[in-house]
């Protein structure tokens, strides 16, 4: 997974989480953010910055965060978003 493009590399990542092919998931990753513009972070020659980017943002119920230094250090991470307080629950 490390050559795809980050945006591709944020739809296997989330559809490893839920368990299904990247191809079965319900909302399009373009639905949430512009992948061009998520890649472009990272491989665009015009875009590099000193230090590590890091971009987060929350795609089929998981809180995403992309981080990397140039398109062959990439890095996704997708973890559940927490769920709402439980009824009842009292301040």
């Amino acid at each position: 997974m490390e050559s795809a493009l980050p945006s591709w590399q944020v739809v296997e990542t989330v559809a490893h989480e839920v368990g299904i092919s990247p191809l079965e998931l319900s909302q399009p990753l373009y639905d949430v953010l512009d992948p061009d513009a998520l890649d472009a972070l990272f491989v665009s020659p015009f875009s590099r910055t000193p230090g590590p980017v890091q971009v987060t943002f929350e795609y089929q119920g998981y809180d995403v965060t992309v981080v990397g230094s140039d398109e062959s250090d990439v890095t996704v991470r997708a973890e559940a978003r927490a769920t709402a307080e439980p009824r009842g629950a009292t301040d």
